[in-house]
Order: structure tokens, then sequence, then C-alpha cells
């Protein structure tokens, strides 16, 4: 049995939510369920994250023959230019969202992200964490600067690396959703 939940809070600094998430059953009898933080503090946080789960739904329930991997990249490019593209008609510009992406077939479960949202997957009572952040200080982790201990209270623990709505990564390079290549299963 599958059991898809969302619950969201405004939280204690912000008065409004800018978080949005959608779940959809597609043609192929394979469940979509996508989840984005707008980007608070930022012009239109709200925006950002309701268009970025519109676009992703309409994209990945088109060419279902598709690989399911190459689709939620393609959705999630798609969401960024959409978003890019609102801010500049709207002068929002800078308007941004965190997103992930589980695309469920059967007992496979492919994933995509773009900033910090988790996927948590919990079976057997067992609770693990199956995608890493695209913040400063996982990259401080990733290579070896700073310890998983030292993470949790670093002083740029909420500093993103990427995000939709952001033409570029902190790095320069353009923007590029990460999409596991292995699914669970």
């Amino acid at each position: 049995p599958l059991s898809v939940a969302a619950l969201t809070d405004v939280g204690r600094v912000r008065s409004n939510n800018e978080d949005a998430y959608g779940k959809c059953w597609m043609a192929d009898e394979s469940l979509l369920v996508v989840v984005c933080d707008g980007m608070g503090g930022h012009e239109a946080g709200e925006v950002a994250s309701g268009l970025a789960v519109r676009v992703v739904e309409e994209v990945m329930s088109q060419d279902l023959d598709t690989d399911p991997r190459e689709r939620i990249y393609n959705a999630l490019l798609e969401a960024n230019t959409a978003i890019l593209e609102e801010g500049s008609r709207s002068g929002t510009s800078g308007m941004g969202t965190t997103s992930i992406i589980a695309h469920i077939k059967g007992p496979t479960v492919y994933l995509g992200l773009v900033g910090d949202s988790r996927l948590f997957h919990i079976r057997n009572g067992r609770v693990l964490w199956r995608t890493l952040d695209h913040t400063r200080v996982q990259m401080l982790v990733d290579e070896g600067i700073i310890s998983d201990e030292e993470s949790r209270t670093h002083p740029e623990a909420g500093m993103l690396t990427r995000a939709l709505g952001h033409s570029k990564m902190a790095d320069g390079r353009p923007l590029e959703p990460d999409v596991l290549l292995e699914p669970l299963l």
C-alpha cells in the first residue's frame, strides 16, 4: 500500500505560506508527487512555488513513454524557465523556489530536485534520508571541510547553491537539476 500525505506550515517567521505541492495520477497509472518551497524573503515565493508545481505536472503528464528521469529533468528546467519569464513579466524577478519530484510507478520511485527540499523514505519503521541538499554547507561536507555534525549548526546552513527561478548555480554554471540515476525500489 502507498500512502501520500502533505502538510505545510507557515512557520514562526513569515506571515504567509510560500509552499505548494501537487499529486496527480498519470494516464499510465503512475503517480507524480511534487513539493515546492517558495523562497522566504524573496519577492513572490508563493507565485514561484505554485507555478513550478503547475509546470511540473504539465510536463510530466506528456510523453509518458519517455524515461521518467528525462521527464523530471526537463520538467524542472521548464519550471525554471517559466519562473524566470514570470518574474521578468511581472517585475518580481528574484522570486524562487526549491523543488522535489517523486515519480512512482509500481515499486519504482524516480527522484529529482533543485534546492534543499528533501525526500525521506519510510519503510518498516526506518526513516531514510534519500536526497542531498543543494546548499553551501552540503558542499563543505562533500569536500570534507566540515563534518556532518558541524553542518547542523553552521552559520551558512540555509544558503542555497541552486534554486528554480535562478538561471545559474552558485558556481556560475547554468542551473542543472539533480535527478537520481538509480530509482528507489
